[in-house]
């Protein structure tokens, strides 16, 4: 793959024609419900992650991340790519062909449940080599055999929650996927382990979070799509057509699970499950930041799929800038927390025994910076009909970072692993951003992030005042984030918004005031 991208300059300035103050609007109400819903979700995954951390112990906590870590990785091949399928097929359909988009909905919804019961029972089978052979912990059998079972709800509730995307609300697959899942979730592990279930708990909680989410997400589809599903099916996208085009964007989406979670497994061989439970808290902390970025992607991957039917490529670079803008902003300030307070994040959040995982969670905090400021890029190569660009070039980087931990784990540990995941992560992205401008000639930089970067350099020189005052942990943590988000924002308000970024603010507020 030719990566020489013969770079040239962007054009001066933001291009802003009238006709994107509409999808400003419409990426504006959709980002505003994807932050608070993904933010509600995954918060409430965190604190679930905090409370199995801090009642579990490293141990046990080990355990459930080489299990949940495992499944992830197998279960990004469940929805077979048709997440994406479904919304790059379905939109032209959308309210012009019902019959053909009840097909197009039905059997990606279907082929994920039974892709994920085939997968199950592969890992049922290969549990005891898995469990005991691979990673010495012959007690974790039976749990292991259990969580099997969330794959295909997991996988099937991705594609159907994806599908509801098709009619930029964003607010249906927010609830059913983050918010009913994630609180599901924490709710049932706290009941279960007040009645002594603790790690069997844990698990049990994960895989009924995910099914019943998956049948709430099954009502979202037929109540927004039911003209759809009451109409005779028509195949105007043929299954073979639907798989071409999603199974390269489901293997490379597994290469990407690779990437940023196989350090986990590679650690459990080589080290402890103690220190697998450590390094899962920073790590856990380092993709909270790539959520914001997966919040805006939301909204935006139906926008892209739509312009680009449409040609329409001078509009999709503008929302490209805009998109990637707002998610490198509200990421800044937890960049800077975790920069000045690494230490202080990981104790006061899971403990002082978490303390050792600083230094990997500050690693591990470059690599996804460097995923968040390159914005969309994944995104749009799989919208735009480039998923097997983005496939070859997720096969590659995925080499890389198995070489990466085989070399560096052993040596360095959790340190290893962190530097292996953050090369690796950074890199793919990186390259994911020259590719797109080279294939598409679209750039998400412009003049408008000189007042971002200034905001930052300003803020990092109050957070290195505080610093050097030595703080107890927990007062060091909460001044050092107030003054990373006061000081950043205010000093991002000082120096003014930008037209785009005002729309934003206002939509958003306003959607608000009227609920």
């Amino acid at each position: 793959m030719d990566l020489d991208t013969g770079l040239k300059p962007p054009p001066e300035g933001p291009v802003v024609p009238e006709k994107v103050d509409s999808s400003v609007n419409r990426m504006a109400a959709g980002a505003g419900i994807s932050l608070f819903g993904v933010g509600l979700g995954r918060g409430l995954d965190f604190v679930k992650q905090i409370l199995l951390a801090r009642l579990l112990g490293p141990e046990a906590f080990g355990l459930y991340a080489i299990g949940w870590n495992i499944l992830r990785i197998i279960g990004v091949l469940v929805p077979f790519g048709l997440h994406n399928g479904v919304v790059h097929f379905g939109t032209p359909f959308w309210k012009k062909d019902d019959g053909a988009l009840r097909s197009i909905l039905t059997r990606s919804v279907v082929i994920s449940f039974a892709i994920g019961w085939l997968l199950a029972a592969i890992l049922f089978v290969l549990a005891p080599w898995i469990t005991t052979d691979l990673f010495k912990q012959p007690e974790f059998l039976p749990l292991f055999r259990i969580f099997t079972l969330m794959l295909p709800f997991a996988g099937a509730l991705r594609v159907s929650a994806s599908a509801t995307r098709m009619t930029q609300r964003m607010i249906f697959s927010v609830v059913s996927e983050e918010i009913v899942q994630g609180a599901l979730n924490l709710v049932l592990f706290i009941a279960f382990y007040l009645v002594g279930w603790e790690l069997f708990g844990a698990i049990v909680a994960t895989i009924l979070s995910f099914a019943i989410a998956f049948a709430l997400s099954l009502y979202f589809l037929w109540r927004l799509f039911r003209p759809a599903f009451q109409s005779p099916s028509r195949e105007a996208i043929r299954t073979q057509a639907l798989l071409a085009y999603s199974m390269p964007t489901a293997l490379a989406g597994m290469f990407g699970f690779i990437i940023s979670r196989v350090d986990r497994l590679f650690l459990g061989y080589f080290r402890s499950p103690a220190e697998v439970g450590v390094y899962q808290a920073a790590a856990q902390l380092s993709i909270v930041m790539a959520l914001v970025l997966n919040a805006f992607n939301m909204i935006l991957m139906p926008m892209v799929a739509e312009q680009y039917h449409k040609q329409d490529m001078k509009q999709l670079e503008e929302l490209y800038r805009i998109n990637s803008k707002w998610g490198i902003y509200c990421i800044i300030p937890l960049v800077l927390v975790v920069f000045f307070a690494a230490g202080d994040v990981m104790t006061v959040l899971f403990g002082s025994e978490y303390a050792i995982g600083a230094t990997a969670l500050l690693i591990l905090t470059v690599g996804q910076f460097i995923n968040i400021v390159t914005g969309a890029t994944g995104m749009i190569l799989i919208m735009t009909g480039q998923q097997k660009a983005w496939f070859r070039l997720s096969m590659v980087i995925v080499v890389a970072n198995l070489i990466l931990n085989l070399t560096l784990i052993p040596r360095w540990g959790m340190n290893g692993a962190a530097v292996a995941t953050a090369t690796t992560v950074g890199g793919l992205f990186a390259i994911a951003l020259l590719i797109v401008y080279r294939i598409h000639n679209i750039w998400p930089y412009d003049r408008r992030y000189v007042k971002g970067i200034l905001a930052a350099v300003v803020t990092a020189g109050l957070l290195l005042v505080i610093r050097l005052l030595h703080l107890p942990s927990t007062a060091n943590l909460l001044l050092t984030t107030a003054v990373a988000a006061a000081g950043f924002f205010g000093i991002l308000l000082g120096l003014g918004l930008d037209p785009e970024d005002r729309a934003f603010m206002t939509y958003v507020v306003d959607r608000f005031r009227n609920k």
